[in-house]
């Protein structure tokens, strides 16, 4: 049981850096075309992944992880009380299943090239990994 603690909290570790990165005002990028009066091309901008105006563009990827890793951090959370779970392999089991449908959401965005990626979305996906990794082995 002792050998798990550290397992644990780099569970804990990368949901919550994960979350931290969803919360920035970076992450999620959204490309507009410029009329072209103004000399035409593309028109970058970044959102938070809690941020409705991502739905509201349908891209449903950066909201969807951002609750995504909301319930992998809860998970992890309660795997860290002591005696309040008894069957810890079914929950790494969750917490895996969880952070690997967050992942795969997290790359969603990259179905519309690498424009419609950021810097912040890859640290997130490679904290998502990360979990994803430690919680495989139970």
């Amino acid at each position: 049981m002792s050998r798990l603690i550290p397992k644990k909290i780099v569970m804990l570790t990368a949901a919550a850096a994960a979350f931290i990165l969803e919360l920035l005002p970076c992450g999620a990028v959204l490309n507009f075309a410029k009329p072209s009066e103004e000399g035409g091309g593309v028109w970058r901008s970044t959102f938070s992944y809690f941020d409705p105006i991502c739905i509201g563009y349908a891209r449903f990827g950066p909201p969807l992880t951002a609750i995504l890793t909301c319930v992998l951090l809860l998970l992890t959370a309660i795997l860290l009380i002591p005696g309040l779970i008894r069957a810890e392999t079914g929950w790494c089991r969750a917490v895996f299943i969880v952070s690997v449908l967050a992942l795969i959401a997290s790359l969603t965005p990259l179905l519309n090239g690498w424009a419609s990626y950021s810097v912040i979305g890859g640290l997130i996906s490679v904290c998502l990994l990360v979990e994803a990794a430690v919680s495989a082995r139970p």
